[in-house]
């Protein structure tokens, strides 16, 4: 196994040709000695430019605007096609991006971003600070329907003005005004809010945001937001911004420019030879859309992929092909199941204790991940400075699990399935078609809960419908899906009962929301690390989700590859965070790609 390995190919030789032009005369002159051969230039060792890389991902992206992006497969094209202010590097730490340099004030309630002033998006017109101004402003419109409210309700008369709006929804949901008051309304106060200024623009390279409080985490919040395009959107906020022609066409300013998108077979960008930083080395970039893990390894080890993730039980086989080459490493990132706590079969925590207690974590680490997995007990990852390792833990025991079940009134009917004032215990456990592993995590599901006498359904669904459909809709008695967390550990909008979109399972806890705002707030390092801890504790004991395990990530690369293999757990994009930096040596750009 190699990891994050760096290396070079040596090209061929290249070949030096002396040519002598001789003058006429009357007398020919004596035939001089031949010169001495220079000696022959060093190899390229350096990166060549061309070549399409030929990336893979199980599902479809949804959105191609990173304001409404909510899944890691969008995610990853738009971090191509989009750049944020800021950006992490390979190390996680914040650099700058679109923004050249940022201040705040003493009191951090004012930030200042001073910006690169020779970017231009992919059609040709100057990035500006209005750019910066309209994308953060999107998302506090009153319709706007991506999940990031919640990342930017810290500007000046923010959450006043969305209290506003949450009451007049309610007045309209109430049936106490019309469709046309319900609209009028809401707009007036958004135009309201954007009168005190909360971002302002004093020249076209400058952008000030004003805060109503000290805000932790801004800088990385800012990091997965990609800016838009003023000049293309500006008519188009909220809802028309999701149906525009845009979201499926992109226009970015980033290192990739968008070139096509086959939904359920690929989407392709190409590389922005007028970008301002470092052009891309290939021409191309192809993420194919495989919905299915082993057959992502079957198109790897054939040969017809540079880069796919690799299945637990078929990684020590991968690593020992000469063609392909294996990374593993830990990432900020858990697999959970989620109980919709709006169902009132789990309403009850004596319910959700007993089921965690049915699951067999162990198992499912040691035969769906071979030990490339360690069981989890509470939101985080293990490799993230504020993760707490003493939490609660339920560990395999389906004698307590039938204990709990029976306590909180659940007894067994004639075919063994529990029953409680006459209805079964019996629902539908949801999660992405092609995720080996959450599919066999179901199947083990299915059965540990059948032993105490809950009966499971298991179904697939397609990831683009699962995300916006099933997670965003909330349409779904439990289901299996995993976070990849930022560097940063606000979870604001996971588990904060305001929180937005993210919090699928409509959680609340008082002291988890109280828990989450103080974090937001506070900017000693310690004491968020003594903050979040806590909140770890309380979602262990709440168990909202049955935390499953901790998956490390395992990816292929074809060897005809060449780049500096860094696999940050920081990045949603993982190994591919940097692929504008990765090359194919010009042999193989044309060619087949290394095959056994």
């Amino acid at each position: 196994m190699r990891i994050f390995r760096n290396s070079c190919v040596v090209m061929g030789l290249a070949l030096l040709v002396v040519l002598s032009l001789v003058a006429g005369c009357a007398k020919p002159a004596p035939t001089p000695p031949a010169p001495p051969t220079p000696p022959a230039p060093p190899p390229p060792t350096g990166p060549e430019r061309g070549g399409i890389l030929l990336t893979t991902s199980i599902g479809d992206a949804s959105f191609l605007n990173p304001i409404l992006s909510a899944d890691t497969a969008t995610g990853t094209i738009v971090g191509y096609i989009f750049e944020g202010l800021v950006t992490l590097d390979g190390d996680v730490n914040l650099k700058p991006l679109l923004a050249k340099r940022w201040e705040s004030s003493p009191d951090e309630l004012t930030w200042t971003f001073y910006l690169r002033d020779d970017v231009k998006w992919h059609d040709g017109i100057p990035f500006t600070s209005k750019d910066v101004k309209f994308t953060y402003e999107s998302i506090l419109h009153p319709t706007y329907t991506g999940p990031r409210v919640a990342n930017f309700n810290m500007l000046l008369g923010a959450k006043a003005y969305l209290a506003e709006i949450a009451a007049i929804n309610k007045q309209f949901s109430d049936k106490a005004i019309s469709e046309e008051e319900h609209k009028a309304k809401t707009l007036e106060a958004y135009q309201n809010w954007l009168k005190l200024e909360a971002i302002q623009t004093p020249d076209a390279h400058t952008v000030v945001f004003r805060l109503a409080e000290p805000f932790a985490p801004f800088l990385f919040n800012s990091v997965s937001l990609g800016i838009i395009p003023w000049h293309i959107l500006k008519d188009h906020q909220g809802v028309a911004m999701r149906d525009h022609a845009f979201s499926r066409k992109p226009v970015g300013t980033g290192p990739f420019k968008f070139k096509e998108w086959k939904s359920g077979e690929h989407v392709a960008v190409v590389a922005n030879f007028n970008y301002w930083g470092k052009v891309p080395y290939v021409d191309e970039l192809v993420m194919q859309i495989i919905p299915d893990m082993n057959t992502i390894g079957v198109a790897l080890e054939a040969g017809r992929v540079d880069h796919g993730s690799l299945v637990p039980e078929e990684f020590a086989r991968f690593d020992a092909m000469k063609h392909v080459q294996t990374f593993e490493f830990p990432a900020f990132s858990y697999t959970y199941m989620g109980f919709n706590l709006t169902n009132p079969l789990f309403k009850d925590k004596l319910v959700r204790h007993a089921i965690s207690h049915a699951i067999n974590k162990e198992a499912m680490v040691n035969e769906i991940f071979q030990g490339h997995a360690v069981p989890a007990w509470t939101h985080g990852s293990p490799v993230r400075w504020d993760y707490n390792p003493n939490v609660k833990q339920f560990p395999y025991d389906v004698a307590k699990a039938k204990q709990l079940l029976a306590e909180a009134g659940w007894k067994p009917g004639p075919d063994g399935i529990l029953v409680k004032d006459g209805k079964r215990f019996e629902f539908v456990l949801q999660t992405n078609l092609g995720n080996k592993q959450r599919e066999a995590a179901a199947v083990v599901i299915q059965s540990n809960l059948e032993e105490v006498g809950i009966k499971v359904d298991v179904q697939l669904v397609e990831w683009s419908t699962f995300v916006n459909a099933v997670l965003l809709g909330k349409n779904f008695d439990v289901c299996i899906v995993g976070w990849a967390l930022g560097a940063d550990p606000d979870a604001f909008s996971i588990w904060h009962s305001k929180g937005g979109g993210f919090n699928f399972v409509s959680f609340f806890n008082e002291r988890v929301d109280r828990i989450l705002e103080q974090g937001r707030v506070v900017g000693d390092l310690n004491q968020r690390k003594a903050l979040y801890q806590e909140m770890q504790a309380i979602l262990a004991e709440e168990q909202p989700y049955v935390f499953l395990f901790y998956p490390n990530t395992l990816v292929g690369i074809n060897a005809r590859v060449e780049a500096p293999f860094k696999g940050s757990p920081a990045h949603s994009s993982g190994i591919l965070w940097n692929a504008e930096h990765w090359w194919i040596p010009e042999k193989y750009q044309k060619g087949p790609i290394l095959t056994p």
